[in-house]
């Protein structure tokens, strides 16, 4: 059920045969089917809702692409993009920010109507740009035109560089500037029409949601900002419908929040019946494990736009943690290792693999004599290097461990097989449970931070190098 109802918020509306429904009994079988028929049929047809566009940026990944012989490439560049565009989806849907996807010729085709990017009934007040700098010219042009009109454009990673038949582009770059300033961020830009850029690191893309947040009015959201309910919205035969589910496997409770007077109507899939609202901006809401709801109404008042305070740049801070002693290593079964180096130029890590085509890996791990408490940081700053010519494509990893033994992980976005000196990201928001992790991430109890590579099957007698610098905290406010 709960896999059903991410497919059915996220726009599927044909739902394949190839589920395995050993243990479910023929009463529980059509109870399901029941629910998810009744679903499908309040969904069907009309368009999304959103203010909020995503672009595939499959042109950025075409210039960098070199197929691998595992997987489909092993080049950094063209990893990143998928990177950035995999985080930005996974950090919106996360946040309960609803969203669609829009490809260059969607860019191309929308007209500007006031702050809006607008393609047939649709349209979208924000644009996030992954990774992307690459696009056809036209496609550039209708971005720039979007934020010269008082649209929003939030770039990750990344910035205009070039288009389908220059690289780069002199124009391409000149909207960059434009848009976003100069230098990689991160940085907003504003503009009398009351357009916004935003330009972040790639390894800050989990403040892509509060940056919407700090734009945008929610559609409808829950009153506690945690819950794990995820809301999508669809305009159908002159309707406003909603779905909301809860994706979790525990019950939840708790109050909707639609904009203006809300919603009218309140239909349960699970039984068909349908309660009309006397007060549907506010609606006290129960749903079970993986349970959905469905709401109506005739219409309903735009999200509000929120007046954006930034003006040229966010306030970056960086501060080192506690000192630590020498890291030390933690490694895989056929990786020979040593750490050289010290505090002040950087700790290198040199790896030699004693056996190919095996899961191998190496992290230096930071330890604290007193538990961290980082509650009030975004995240870790990452200061690494690498070699000139190392071919590894793994990616730099994260973990913390707390104070009861429970790790988290999170990728930084940057990559082994990218020379020279580079400042990476790990987010707070981004890191996820690993192994036998026993709750959310505490982040008042951090004792221990590890920092390396791993999942990566190399050649048997290849070294890995790495140097990395003691990891330091950072907050990012707009000023």
């Amino acid at each position: 059920r709960g896999t059903c109802n991410r497919l059915v918020w996220g726009g599927i509306n044909t739902l394949t045969s190839y589920y395995a429904f050993k243990g479910l009994t023929d009463d529980q079988l059509r109870r399901l089917n029941t629910q998810i028929g009744r679903c499908q049929t309040m969904l069907r047809g009309g368009h999304q809702v959103t203010d909020i566009a995503v672009l595939y940026p499959i042109e950025s990944v075409w210039p960098k692409f070199i197929p691998a012989y595992h997987g489909a490439t092993s080049e950094a560049a063209a990893r990143r993009v998928e990177s950035a565009f995999d985080g930005v989806s996974s950090a919106l849907y996360s946040a309960n920010r609803d969203f669609t996807y829009v490809d260059a010729r969607a860019l191309r085709d929308a007209k500007v109507k006031r702050d809006a990017l607008t393609h047939g009934d649709m349209a979208w007040r924000v644009l996030v740009l992954p990774a992307t700098d690459t696009l056809p010219l036209d496609a550039w042009e209708a971005v720039a035109k979007f934020w010269r009109k008082g649209g929003s454009v939030i770039a990750v990673g990344a910035r205009p560089a070039n288009s389908e038949s220059e690289l780069p582009s002199a124009r391409a770059l000149a909207i960059g500037r434009e848009l976003f300033g100069e230098g990689d961020g991160p940085a907003v830009v504003t503009n009398k029409a009351g357009g916004v850029g935003i330009l972040l690191p790639a390894g800050m893309l989990g403040l892509v949601p509060k940056t919407v947040d700090a734009l945008l009015e929610r559609d409808a959201a829950c009153a506690d900002a945690k819950a794990p309910v995820k809301v999508t919205h669809r305009r159908i035969d002159g309707h406003d419908v909603y779905f909301a589910i809860n994706d979790s496997e525990a019950a939840w409770s708790g109050e909707l929040r639609f904009c203006g007077s809300g919603v009218s109507e309140q239909w349960d899939p699970a039984t068909g019946k349908m309660s009309p609202l006397a007060r549907g901006a506010n609606v006290p809401l129960q749903l079970g494990p993986y349970g959905a709801m469905l709401f109506r109404a005739e219409s309903i008042a735009a999200p509000k736009r929120l007046s954006f305070q930034g003006t040229t740049k966010f306030a970056l801070t960086c501060a080192p943690l506690p000192a630590t002693a020498k890291p030390t290593a933690g490694q895989g079964q056929y990786v020979r290792s040593e750490i050289t180096g010290d505090g002040a130029s950087g700790w290198c890590a040199s790896a030699t693999l004693t056996k190919g085509q095996v899961d191998t890996f190496l992290f230096m791990n930071f330890a604290f004599a007193a538990p961290l408490d980082l509650s009030a940081c975004e995240g870790l700053a990452i200061d690494s290097s690498v070699p000139q010519g190392q071919n590894t494509p793994a990616e730099l990893l994260v973990f913390v461990r707390t104070k009861d033994g429970s790790d988290y992980i999170a990728g930084t976005g940057r990559f082994l097989n990218a020379p020279g000196p580079v400042r990476a990201y790990a987010m707070f928001s981004q890191f996820r449970p690993f192994g036998q992790a026993k709750g959310p991430l505490d982040l008042s109890q951090i004792t221990a931070i590890r920092i390396g590579w791993g999942g990566y099957f190399g050649a048997e007698g290849e070294k890995v190098v790495l140097t990395v610098a003691a990891p330091l905290r950072f907050a990012c406010v707009a000023k």
